[in-house]
């Protein structure tokens, strides 16, 4: 018999927890996103055109880094407050429509 992995994402634009559903511990680990409320102060203070840059190349690296994690499981469940459910979800369904 094959197990089917599954893991639950709660996320926003600044932190993921991941939850393993298998595991009868519930094993959760944390991702965080690099561009956090001092960051986006002192790229502003810089010019907006910065910090918009600074903040898209942030959130680049944390969907990489969950996009990672992602690839080892069967069923991924992605819930949350804000649309960065649905900004993971894109991303990674363009990945995948670009490997066929």
């Amino acid at each position: 018999m094959v197990t089917t992995r599954h893991l639950g994402i709660w996320m926003d634009h600044s932190t993921a927890h991941l939850i393993e559903l298998e595991a009868e511990t519930g094993i959760t680990q944390t991702i965080e996103s690099d561009f956090t409320h001092q960051e986006k102060e002192k790229s502003l203070s810089k010019s907006e055109n910065v910090m918009h840059n600074k903040e898209q190349h942030s959130h680049t690296d944390y969907y990489r880094k969950l996009g990672e994690v992602i690839k080892n499981y069967d069923e991924v469940l992605l819930f949350g407050p804000t649309e960065a459910k649905a900004e993971l979800f894109n991303i990674l369904v363009a990945i995948i429509i670009l490997k066929k």
